[in-house]
């Protein structure tokens, strides 16, 4: 029995992205003296790699709200903003 089938399935999904991901890192992990240790090292790459994305998404995101919010001529389009993102 594979090891991967009986992972919670709130986590599966994103376990199998990961390995997906670090699969992509294979002829490095072959080559290392510890495979297992390469693998959680090259997952971890990736998740640092999507975490500096969304940080530099979410600034991107501050610094447009910021602009909005300095000029009242777009006090509308603003409070829709507001909304979309309370929703999330």
């Amino acid at each position: 029995m594979v090891w991967r089938n009986k992972v919670n399935n709130n986590i599966k999904e994103h376990l199998e992205l990961r390995i997906n991901q670090t699969i992509k890192e294979k002829e490095a992990i072959q080559i290392s003296s510890n495979p297992g240790k390469s693998q959680l090292w090259c997952a971890i790459a990736n998740l640092s790699k999507e975490l500096e994305e969304s940080k530099r998404r979410l600034k991107e995101l501050e610094n447009f709200v910021t602009e909005k919010l300095s000029s009242k001529k777009n006090k509308k389009e603003l409070n829709k903003i507001v909304r979309t993102l309370r929703k999330l």
